[in-house]
């Protein structure tokens, strides 16, 4: 007979599932409690690093890592660290730059951001302000119109950032409290990038690789730029720092590429800056050619297993998978009983070191234990889960790409090609820095491949018996 939770265990297992979302993004007030310290964590030393600025020095970084290792939680736990120092701009680009942008669209986008905190912050009365700002504004309104952008269309994505800068200010509800109000800042932030995709898609000299055709175009937009980032530091009364999120979310991996191709663009902007990328482009050559002003810091999957020939479990990445769990439960709320500890382990071991990955396991395993009678995460309700999962990745992989993945198992080594590169960003490969760089297959797949490789010997053997060689 099949087990029917009562209401109380459906209300109870919905807060588990909320505890255990993996798309769940931390805001800055319970960023505090969730945070585990990872060893050389990549906010700890950028804060390090804001935190030795001298007058007018800047801070411009790409934080480099796989989809879901905890780029987003890095930079809440960056913006909760500088935010008395700084004017902390956090923002989700997902949507915002189409394919085939290039780096000056993204200038574009964080000169309308800054040009609109400056109107948000500013005191309308002051005449000097106003002096300030009509100039300001004249030079602002003809760069744009320069790169065929209308002022209408400006105006409108000035409008619609009112409520993010609101939520940045404190004059809205933070997006935790009810779905409703979720529901109204993210429909909110969702339409700002659908503007602001389509105030820089039409513009020639935004596209990739485009400005040293426009590249009068492009000095004014880094000019106005940099006058606009100046106007917010005075309106702020401190230096602002922008965070910005979501690049690897919504567009390819060519495309993302495509927007370093232009990275040195960014060097020329008086700003602090931390923008997230995937982990495939610290190799681009553009950003390594301005190192020494657009650094590159990097977050690798947690290490789950020791590069040595049995590749044992890294029992101090493990524990770190563990606090994240800890700290999940004693949020919201819940007995740490209520997964199996054998159960846990098999989540962070196959999680290939990506956080949102052990989420995942315990968020799919979740759904099972609601109408399970032992009302736990078992280790069977988790190796269905794990199951599950597996199957999934084993649905995305043709011959060529599963013959890739043996030699990345057999090597160690990210193989050069732009298969190799979709297979590293779609997280089918996983990167640790336990001791040296070293790659692996995703740990859903080891098994499975270990026992491709091994049928396909025996296979080749009883051949090569058949042929009597």
């Amino acid at each position: 007979m099949t087990f029917k939770p009562d209401d109380a265990q459906k209300s109870h297992w919905r807060k588990v599932r909320s505890a255990f979302d993996p798309w769940h993004r931390s805001t800055p007030e319970e960023i505090g409690g969730l945070y585990a310290e990872r060893p050389e964590s990549p906010s700890g030393k950028l804060a390090e690093q804001f935190d030795l600025l001298a007058e007018r020095q800047y801070v411009r970084a790409v934080l480099c890592g796989a989809r879901g290792a905890g780029k987003s939680t890095e930079l809440a736990r960056l913006h909760q660290l500088m935010d008395e120092r700084f004017a902390v701009l956090p923002f989700d680009l997902d949507g915002a730059l189409p394919e085939g942008t290039g780096a000056l669209a993204l200038i574009a986008v964080i000169n309308v951001l800054a040009e609109a905190a400056v109107r948000f912050w500013s005191d309308p009365e002051a005449e000097e302000t106003l002096a300030l700002a009509h100039h300001r504004k004249s030079r602002f309104d003809g760069a744009m119109s320069r790169l065929k952008i209308g002022t209408e269309t400006v105006a409108e994505v000035i409008k619609a950032a009112a409520p993010w800068l609101k939520l940045l200010q404190g004059t809205t509800p933070v997006p935790d409290g009810t779905a409703e109000t979720a529901q109204a800042v993210s429909t909110g932030l969702t339409v700002l990038n659908q503007l602001l995709a389509r105030m820089v898609a039409d513009a020639p000299a935004l596209r990739a690789g485009a400005h040293p055709q426009h590249r009068a175009d492009a000095d004014e937009l880094i000019l106005t730029t940099n006058a606009s980032l100046a106007a917010l530091r005075d309106a702020a009364g401190k230096p602002a720092l922008f965070l910005l999120d979501g690049l690897d979310r919504t567009i390819k991996l060519d495309a993302v590429k495509g927007l370093f191709r232009d990275m040195d663009l960014l060097r020329r902007l008086d700003m602090n800056l931390v923008l997230c990328s995937p982990i495939a482009v610290r190799h681009e050559p553009a950003l390594r050619a301005v190192a020494h002003e657009v650094q590159t810091v990097m977050l690798d999957n947690v290490p789950i297993r020791h590069n040595d020939a049995t590749h044992s479990p890294n029992e101090a990445g493990l524990a770190l998978l563990a606090d994240i769990y800890r700290r999940r439960c004693a949020l919201w709320g819940l007995e740490e009983a209520i997964v199996d500890p054998a159960a846990l382990r098999d989540a962070a071991l196959m999680s290939a070191g990506l956080v949102r990955d052990f989420l995942d396991l315990l968020w799919r395993a979740s759904a099972a234990a609601a109408f399970d009678p032992g009302q736990r995460i078992s280790r069977p309700l988790m190796d269905a889960a794990i199951g599950e999962k597996r199957r999934l990745l084993q649905g995305f992989l043709k011959h060529d790409r599963t013959n890739l993945l043996l030699q990345v198992l057999r090597s160690q080594e990210w193989p050069e090609g732009p298969v190799a590169d979709e297979l590293l960003f779609e997280n089918f490969i996983a990167c640790y820095s336990n001791g040296d760089v070293w790659f692996r297959p995703h740990e859903l797949l080891v098994d499975w491949l270990e026992r491709r490789h091994t049928e396909a010997a025996a296979h080749e053997r009883a051949a090569e018996a058949a042929r009597g060689e």
